[in-house]
């Protein structure tokens, strides 16, 4: 069981919104045009609510829209991050342009499984960070898709599990507010080319989104080729109280990564590959989200979401094994065919470990949003309840062999090679309770106090 509170307050200038009424005298000439400060309204919780305004959140955020994205061409959310986000850096762990390791002041979202995770990432109020490992995989977000992304800092406990160093809150397009239709294409040097199409409209309160990206390119290296699919969908019905959507994700990813390679290597032919690894991505993840105002004060939202992602992955290397000198057994023949693991391990310069994770997730959440004043005071309150229940299976078998001429593996033929070394089922229920509060007495002063409950329950199978 995990329970946390935050209190703080924020100090801000005085802001004005459009609909508030003019405090000064009207101008004498009624064609003067008066220009209102414009008012930016962060998302303070994983579902939609009314938000509020960036100088009464007690944290830096930092926000950008699909037009930030599409001026900068980046490849997807991680590296538009990097490059335009105070306090990010990356790092290429697994080095693919698809899989980056985003810091953000010492905190990590990434996707490699062992890394520790510090960041929380949304899409659509649903938590995308993985049930095994709580990984963060980018090629698994159409930047096509982003409407808006905003990255808040500090540990609001709102956000839920791991959010040690901030949440990243991604929203998706509708046809309500990206009509028309938009194609992209262009290629470069290594064989890359790309192609994206999006299309979006209404007919009176029915609206659609659909749009598409496909990535591929060779690499500078050998052995380090990357191939994206990506497809997202989302259709809803939207009244002036109403707002009703379903959104399908699909991804389709093959990102090689190639490591450090010797001196000796490098300085005889740079292009070259040490040992060449892969990861596969499938994702099907089915969103159903809706807002309802109850009373002009009061917003009802809510989530209910289906996530199943494939992950297989491949990691060559040298066979640390290979005629050991700590070997004390009998006498092997590695002239002949191995009749036993144990030869067939000592008797191999290369070993490939493959492994396969299949996750699948369900959930819903529920929140409740009311900006009634509080003794007089500008006042937002929000309580709010998730659940999701998540079902794992890993497997890792090692597969022996020899060095092609590429550093691929040459996979030895035998009954007693794949050996399954890891086998691994598991489950885990999470429900959380959340509440948040901004009482703001002066236009000056906002005091924010969040806290958040959750029970957990693991299991795992081995």
């Amino acid at each position: 069981m995990i329970s946390a509170v935050a209190i703080s307050a924020a100090l801000g200038g005085v802001s004005a919104h459009a609909g508030d009424s003019d405090a000064g005298t009207a101008p004498s000439n009624p064609a003067t045009v008066q220009e209102l400060p414009q008012v930016l309204v962060i998302g303070n919780a994983p579902l939609p609510g009314f938000g509020l305004p960036l100088n009464e959140i007690p944290a830096n955020v930092q926000t950008a829209t699909s037009a930030d994205m599409e001026r900068e061409q980046t490849t997807d959310v991680a590296s538009y991050l990097n490059s335009n986000f105070s306090g990010v850096n990356v790092s290429e762990s697994a080095d693919n342009p698809f899989q980056l390791d985003i810091n953000y002041h010492g905190f990590t979202a990434s996707p490699l499984l062992g890394t520790p995770e510090g960041l929380s990432v949304y899409v659509d109020g649903v938590r995308i960070n993985e049930s095994f490992g709580d990984t963060v995989n980018w090629d698994l977000i159409p930047e096509s898709a982003i409407s808006t992304v905003s990255l808040i800092s500090g540990s609001n406990p709102v956000f839920g599990l791991n959010t040690l160093g901030g949440a990243l809150s991604v929203q998706t397009k509708s046809g309500h507010d990206n009509p028309g239709t938009e194609l992209e294409a262009y290629g470069g040097s290594f064989g890359r080319h790309s192609f994206e199409g999006q299309t979006g409209g209404e007919f009176g309160a029915f609206d659609y989104f659909f749009t598409g990206s496909y990535f591929d390119e060779t690499g500078w290296r050998d052995l380090s080729p990357t191939r994206v699919w990506q497809g997202f969908g989302k259709v809803g019905w939207q009244t002036d109280k109403t707002d009703i959507d379903l959104s399908y994700t699909y991804a389709d990813t093959s990102l090689f990564g190639n490591g450090a390679i010797p001196l000796s290597m490098l300085y005889f032919r740079r292009e070259q590959s040490y040992t060449p690894d892969y990861t596969t991505d499938l994702l099907h993840f089915l969103n159903l989200t809706g807002t309802q105002f109850l009373t002009d004060h009061l917003l009802l939202s809510g989530n209910v979401y289906y996530r199943h992602l494939i992950t297989g992955s491949s990691n060559g290397s040298n066979n640390d094994n290979f005629l050991s000198d700590s070997y004390s057994g009998p006498p092997l023949d590695c002239s002949a065919p191995a009749t036993d693991r144990t030869t067939l391990a000592y008797c191999s310069n290369s070993a490939s470990q493959v492994s396969r994770l299949v996750q699948r997730s369900v959930g819903f959440g529920v929140q409740l949003t009311d900006s009634e004043d509080l003794f007089g005071w500008k006042n937002q309150a929000i309580l709010g309840a998730d659940y999701s229940s998540s079902d794992d299976t890993f497997a890792q078998t090692f597969q022996y062999g020899s060095f092609a001429p590429n550093h691929t593996l040459i996979y030895t033929v035998n009954p007693l090679n794949n050996e399954t070394v890891i086998s691994l089922d598991g489950s885990n229920r999470i429900l959380g309770v959340y509440f948040t509060d901004t009482l703001s007495p002066t236009e000056q002063w906002h005091f924010n106090v969040a806290a958040r409950y959750n029970s957990n329950t693991e299991t795992l199978n081995g």
